[in-house]
């Protein structure tokens, strides 16, 4: 089986790290404060065309944000747009890819201008989840700090000649990739526009056109980079060919209480039984002998709830609720979970494996003496014990080990033995280990 830290093809990846010295001068000058264009920043794409089109026809599931504009029929008047079905229109695998999709949708829509944006392309692609790890690393190490939401990966492709939903803001800094065809970003300081603008929102070209020349100005081609800060509104052009970006965006403005109570629901959820309805008997007024002033008194329903949560809250459930949520983020360095792999067989005795020490397994003793390993995003938990702490220690040193070795440390009769077999399964599953070829 594979044991590589990109997924299934470890001999393919390509570095996509840059120096602190890079993102330092970044931080300082750029990052969540002026836009910057990046030229040629890497030797070989981040993404391919055809490692995008696979993405996007394998992604899971839809969500919301992934929609499909194309123009009204007329050709004539201001520029419109409106959302067609996705799963009717959008690329699909019997295009064959990317150039294949945009050919099928030029006989199909004939003069018409269309736009796509999927998210969430992470989920499709381990490899593209590494990738892009692998190049905001460097950034949340210098600048010491995650988004408050997650990184997200993104692409956008089509025909139109500008955004679709014209100029806008979002909650996000984010860095473009040009993959295809040629784009031009502008964008513009918060106190440029004021909400409610008549340019604001609407994709005519005649309409955004006397705006372009107060903005700071952003020409990419393949392998260029656009990036701008969460603050500035902004808007693309192009002159309607095919063009394609992939995007890495760090998305901000999560409230405390909007996490917190999420993982409260989720944790009151599994303890009262959703077959335990809501009910307001009237009945049990009369019987605690508050008549008839019984407003204070709780109904069995709302009663057995308060109860649950006081036990969640005294007994640490929501404490241990909200450290596992913790691990996951920060073993994934802000992003959502890599996809799990797909395991056949335990691993050979014989293989030899590393860990990338810059995104080492992290660990927590949890409740039960159990001990809680997080691994990109993913969490396991085995039984605490000195000698598989002692594994993960190692492990994290980067060092190239055989796993027998491993297995010695442990002793093939102490307990812990078939715990590191589980241990090791999982670490597997979480695309933990390099390959040698990589270490």
């Amino acid at each position: 089986m594979s044991v590589s830290s990109c997924a299934d093809t470890a001999a393919t990846c390509q570095p996509f790290s840059l120096p602190d010295s890079f993102w330092q001068a970044f931080v300082e000058h750029h990052w969540e404060q002026r836009p910057r264009k990046l030229s040629q920043l890497f030797d070989v794409p981040i993404v391919s065309e055809d490692e995008l089109f696979q993405a996007v026809i394998s992604k899971p599931d839809r969500v919301k944000s992934d929609r499909f504009w194309a123009t009204e029929s007329t050709v004539d008047g201001p520029t419109k747009y409106k959302q067609v079905p996705m799963e009717m229109f959008g690329p699909k695998a019997t295009d064959g890819s990317l150039s294949g999709f945009f050919d099928r949708t030029a006989k199909g829509f004939k003069d018409r201008r269309f736009g796509i944006n999927v998210h969430h392309l992470q989920l499709a692609s381990p490899d593209v989840w590494f990738r892009f790890r692998e190049f905001v690393h460097g950034l949340t190490s210098v600048k010491r700090q995650l988004p408050t939401l997650r990184w997200d990966i993104d692409t956008f492709f089509g025909t139109y000649e500008a955004t679709p939903f014209g100029i806008h803001k979002d909650n996000a800094s984010v860095f473009a990739f040009g993959l295809r065809g040629n784009r031009t970003y502008y964008a513009w300081p918060a106190d440029y526009f004021q909400e409610g603008d008549a340019a604001l929102h609407n994709p005519d070209p005649e309409v955004i056109r006397p705006h372009l020349e107060h903005a700071i100005r952003m020409d990419i081609g393949p392998g260029d980079v656009a990036y701008w800060p969460s603050s500035y509104w902004h808007v693309v052009t192009s002159d309607g060919n095919p063009s394609a970006v992939v995007q890495v965006s760090a998305y901000f403005g999560a409230s405390v209480s909007a996490m917190v109570a999420q993982r409260v629901r989720k944790l009151l959820a599994a303890q009262l039984d959703e077959d335990f309805r809501l009910t307001f008997d009237l009945d049990s007024d009369e019987s605690s002998g508050n008549v008839p002033d019984a407003s204070h008194c709780l109904p069995p329903s709302l009663r057995e709830a308060d109860q649950r949560l006081r036990a969640l809250v005294n007994e640490g459930g929501i404490a241990r609720e909200l450290e596992k949520y913790w691990q996951r983020v920060r073993s994934a360095d802000g992003f959502d979970p890599v996809p799990a792999a797909d395991v056949d067989a335990r691993i050979d005795e014989s293989a030899t494996i590393a860990v990338d020490p810059r995104f080492p397994i992290r660990w927590s003793e949890g409740n039960a003496g159990k001990l809680r390993i997080a691994v990109n995003g993913l969490i396991h938990a085995v039984p605490y014990s000195e000698s598989i702490v002692s594994v993960l220690r190692r492990l994290n040193t980067g060092e190239l080990v055989q796993i027998g070795d491993l297995e010695e440390g442990v002793g093939s009769d102490s307990p812990a033995a078939s715990n590191l077999h589980g241990l090791l399964d999982f670490l597997a599953t979480a695309r933990a280990f390099q390959s040698p070829g990589d270490a």
